[in-house]
């Protein structure tokens, strides 16, 4: 009998183990997010990084399909604290949705891929740009031997971003008063071992982010 009672709490651990696991549900509101800007950290940066990154964006969604569509780019990434520095491409836009009317917010996430490791990009970038499908494609991940050679397997495999954007309606951000507030953009992404690449949440300090207006 004692055996019995063991066995049968055994099964019964199992079987709690096994409970299926439902997904969150990933849906999209009407929303429209674009512009380019530039984050400044201070508390990021030392002698050799400038506490910066950038994002440029296009992403819309509309009830029907359903389905958001765009390309983000997380561009100068350049901070302490973060194993990537360059440019990180979302491959795809699993989640996207809007909240706010006065100050809209947006929340993104997806999957995406590391196209370089290395000092800050530094050519000019032209916030009018708009992305070809070529920043989609796939890449190796080159090694730059003045930052630290990229180990195997690759730490960057398997990686996926979340992003919050908060449009604060100051137009370009520049900032003349205590009165005035920046955008702010935050950012977090990990690799597929559930390991941090890069992070950052902080003030536009150059260019703008638009979020249409949500009645969510």
């Amino acid at each position: 009998m004692s055996q019995c009672r063991v066995m049968l709490c055994i099964s019964g651990g199992l079987t709690f183990a096994m409970q299926p696991q439902i997904p969150s549900l990933q849906t999209c509101n009407k929303t429209k997010i674009e512009e380019w800007a530039k984050v400044y950290i201070g508390s990021r940066s030392d002698a050799e990084r400038p506490g910066v990154f950038g994002i440029a964006l296009e992403v819309k969604c509309y009830p029907r399909p359903g389905y958001p569509r765009g390309k983000v780019e997380l561009i100068e990434l350049n901070m302490t604290d973060s194993w990537g520095h360059g440019t990180i491409v979302t491959t795809t836009i699993d989640q996207v949705t809007s909240t706010g009317s006065h100050s809209p917010m947006a929340f993104l996430s997806g999957r995406c891929r590391v196209r370089h490791i290395g000092p800050p990009i530094v050519e000019p970038v032209d916030p009018t740009a708009v992305l070809t499908d070529a920043d989609q494609e796939e890449v190796d991940v080159v090694g730059d031997p003045t930052v630290e050679p990229i180990p195997h397997p690759n730490p960057f495999s398997g990686c996926r971003y979340w992003i919050m954007l908060a449009d604060n309606r100051e137009g370009d951000n520049a900032i003349e008063t205590p009165y005035d507030t920046a955008d702010v953009i935050g950012v977090l992404v990990m690799n597929g071992r559930g390991q941090r690449i890069a992070h950052g949440t902080g003030p536009v300090v150059r260019g703008n982010i638009s979020v249409s207006p949500s009645r969510h």
